[in-house]
């Protein structure tokens, strides 16, 4: 449909007021489609705010805690094809296994990790960064280095 009919309403000269149920104005057609589609987005602008990938800005951060952070970037680095964090890829036979030694020390800490979350970090194009120096993240790359003596905390914790 290229044309819709739409019409534009001609107000006379002098017209004030607010009230339009008591008055009847002429119209005219508009000339083109893309004069009606100029119309509907002005119109629009009142409710609806416009796109723009410059301007747009995120409402609140991605993740809960920085634990969760963590607990991302350890299987991000487990997972890599080159060694990252002192970490061989051989630690877990399964990735059950390497799921229930997530739960093992954080069973209760409210981290959701499964099988198809893991998979798709592995899709991802992994980008590994140091975590942020949290008490969380510290405990947490304790219990790994316990757990895996080859562990490197120093690369995977930041340097404050």
């Amino acid at each position: 449909m290229l044309y819709d009919n739409r019409r534009q309403i001609i107000e006379p000269n002098g017209f004030e007021g607010f009230d339009l149920s008591k008055n009847i104005f002429d119209s005219t057609p508009l000339v083109s489609s893309t004069e009606c589609a100029k119309i509907r987005y002005l119109s629009k602008l009142t409710y609806i705010l416009p796109y723009n990938k410059n301007t747009s800005f995120r409402s609140g951060k991605v993740y809960k805690s920085y634990l969760v952070v963590g607990v991302r970037n350890f299987i991000k680095g487990y997972y890599s094809t080159e060694p990252c964090f002192g970490l061989k890829g051989t630690e877990f036979k399964r990735v059950n296994d390497l799921i229930s030694f997530i739960y093992d020390f954080y069973s209760t800490k409210g981290i959701k990790v499964s099988n198809s979350s893991i998979s798709n970090l592995k899709k991802r194009k992994i980008i590994i960064k140091p975590v942020p120096n949290t008490k969380e993240n510290v405990e947490f790359a304790h219990y790994v280095k316990v757990k895996i003596p080859q562990f490197d905390e120093g690369l995977f914790l930041k340097n404050q």
